[in-house]
């Protein structure tokens, strides 16, 4: 559900606003002898101040729209891209810009914004999908045009203002690393999802497989399976009912050592209008709860 009121846009506009109107730029931008000597929070605070009036209008101008819309929108993780970005274009510039002393503004943080709302929209339908595609793509050109020229892409640059590059791709890759980790995290969860089809066809269905054969339901989950002759320590009454009657039971890990989900070939996943066929071999009928 989308918010009704972006707070943190209004927070970050607020304090670029509020750091443009008080005489407080020299002690918070960015200053790479200070940083270096110390003042760590200048790699925070170096973003919110402004060295022109031009240059605190685009700035904020185009973090504020973006990051309206990505909370408009109901997009997560807005909040931890505004926190982690600051201090991942600050050390890089650190890195990558040795030359570079002092620096200000929101424009690599607006880039993230924009590229955050982008990565987003391609997993919405319709028209605006091709919107936040195109976006993207002007982005990158944007990228690449600038660190290949040295010079503004889509805007005038102020007057006497040097263009950094690695600012504003540091921004992009902050906001690509941010929407895809809990995609990946997601990917590779624990939680396993097993299909209750065995591969005999069967489903639901107490079977007997043959002799040092075992039927196993297949899984989604893409951990290599362990198979153990050891059976699995009852967990409660069901389980430990079927257990024990089993002389030879062989058991299953399917979802590798990392799940806690066995299944042996005399348990029946629990299913309402379940069916049980009889071992004809051994005369027993396992039970159903349904």
């Amino acid at each position: 559900m989308s918010r009704q009121i972006p707070i943190v846009t209004w927070i970050v506009v607020g304090l670029s606003v509020l750091v443009y109107l008080l005489p407080v730029s020299a002690s918070l931008a960015y200053n790479r002898h200070a940083i270096l000597d110390g003042e760590w929070w200048r790699m925070l605070t170096g973003h919110w101040v402004h060295f022109s009036l031009q240059h605190f209008l685009y700035d904020t101008a185009a973090l504020g729209i973006a990051g309206w819309m990505i909370e408009k929108r109901g997009h997560r993780k807005f909040g931890w891209l505004c926190a982690i970005a600051p201090f991942v274009i600050s050390g890089t510039m650190l890195v990558c810009n040795p030359e570079l002393q002092i620096c200000g503004g929101l424009s690599g943080m607006a880039i993230a914004a924009v590229v955050f709302l982008g990565l987003n929209g391609l997993e919405e339908p319709g028209t605006w999908r091709w919107i936040s595609g195109s976006a993207l793509t002007l982005c990158i050109a944007k990228l690449i045009g600038e660190e290949m020229t040295g010079r503004f892409f889509v805007l005038r640059a102020p007057t006497g203002f040097t263009l950094v590059p690695s600012n504003h791709i540091a921004g992009a890759l902050t906001a690509l690393a941010i929407y895809a980790c809990p995609k990946l995290a997601t990917r590779h969860s624990w939680n396993c999802v097993s299909e209750s089809v065995f591969p005999s066809g069967s489903l639901n269905h107490a079977i007997l497989p043959p002799v040092g054969d075992v039927h196993a339901p297949n899984s989604s989950c893409g951990i290599p399976g362990k198979r153990s002759k050891r059976t699995p320590l009852a967990i409660n009454s069901f389980i430990r009912a079927p257990i024990s009657a089993t002389a030879q039971p062989a058991t299953v890990c399917f979802a590798g050592i990392n799940s806690c989900t066995f299944c042996t070939r005399n348990i029946v996943p629990s299913a309402s209008n379940t069916i049980a066929n009889g071992s004809s071999l051994t005369n027993f009928n396992p039970s159903i709860t349904s």
